[in-house]
């Protein structure tokens, strides 16, 4: 029961955090979720930062450009929107170690049922890449460089989505001659 409660909570400060337009209450929001993390702050803050920063950088540089080329630049704009990608981005590495996402569930058997075949692949393709990655640094006499981990991460990529869509056909087919999907 607490972790449906966890994941109302957590829904509910997902839209409240895109209905907000205010830079101080977007900070303040940040602050409250790194307050809320604990010891975990520093290590969540991270994690979060790198995993934003690709794609706001992306976005950011090319809003910037075009505001500044138009000469109207709206830089509390610029601020809000990374803001509150950040925050949403910490919330829900906060709900994601919180929420135990199959006992929240439990009220559907079908639901469960889906979640931990979910779970199942999930697991299965983690495994596969920790591997990929172990057998990168094995036959490798240096430290990869920029180059090879772009190559390696463009493989694994590839291997991960042909085993995805493989899993998916045998999970259909095993699921169809039990009964459990009906086309």
């Amino acid at each position: 029961m607490i972790d449906r409660i966890y994941i109302c909570g957590y829904l509910a400060t997902a839209v409240a955090l895109t209905l907000v337009h205010s830079v101080p209450v977007m900070v303040a929001v940040l602050v409250a979720a790194l307050v809320l993390a604990g010891t975990d702050a520093p290590r969540i803050l991270k994690r979060a930062l790198i995993a934003i920063a690709l794609v706001n950088s992306v976005v950011s540089i090319s809003y910037a450009l075009a505001g500044w080329l138009r000469g109207s630049l709206d830089l509390d704009c610029l601020l809000l929107v990374n803001a509150r990608v950040l925050a949403l981005t910490i919330v829900t590495m906060l709900a994601a170690r919180r929420i135990d996402i199959l006992r929240a569930a439990s009220f559907s058997p079908a639901l469960g049922r889906f979640l931990t075949v979910l779970y199942g692949q999930v697991l299965i393709h983690r495994r596969t890449y920790q591997e990929m990655r172990a057998a990168l640094r094995s036959r490798s006499a240096r430290r990869p460089t920029a180059r090879d981990l772009y190559r390696h991460g463009a493989a694994a990529a590839s291997i991960l989505l042909d085993k995805a869509l493989y899993n998916a056909g045998e999970i259909a087919q095993a699921m169809r001659s039990r009964g459990l999907l009906h086309d």
